[in-house]
């Protein structure tokens, strides 16, 4: 009996066929919102990529770009602790669609008001036999008005 009752909660009849669907399973789900569909917000831009090759450089993004960051882990550190050195001017915000490789750091910013602010990141040793101090990186981002 509590074999049968197992195969009623799962969906399947007595003789092991399957049960036949509900009408709320028989619905096409609605589609899942994005930022380009939804009209509430608009696509977001970017303005920049900033790799390792761009330590110490300046860049240039407006208002409502975004600051995608694509750093390389140093051999025997850790992640990179990425900061911008005023919020006001650039937000940390979320990539969706990006997917690390092993060993690499993503993180993105949207540009929310005009001015500058500095990339920081710093990644320190995490292996035991690392020696050496922690490795920074800085990139400094002046955001213009909106076009």
């Amino acid at each position: 009996m509590l074999f049968v009752a197992l195969l009623a909660s799962a969906g399947c009849d007595s003789f092991g066929s399957a049960a036949a669907p509900s009408a709320a399973r028989s619905q096409t789900p609605s589609p899942i919102p994005t930022l380009a569909s939804s009209g509430a917000v608009g696509a977001v831009s970017v303005g920049a990529t900033l790799t390792m090759a761009d330590n110490g450089h300046t860049v240039q993004v407006r208002v409502g770009q975004k600051v995608n960051v694509g750093l390389t882990d140093p051999p025997g550190f850790g992640n990179w602790v990425l900061t911008p050195s005023n919020p006001n001017v650039l937000r940390p915000t979320v990539n969706p669609g990006a997917t690390a490789a092993l060993g690499t750091t993503l993180a993105a910013f949207l540009a929310v008001a005009a001015g500058q602010s500095v990339i920081q990141g710093t990644s320190s040793c995490n292996t035991a036999g690392c020696t050496g101090a922690n490795q920074t990186y800085s990139a400094t981002v002046t955001v213009l008005p909106a076009a």
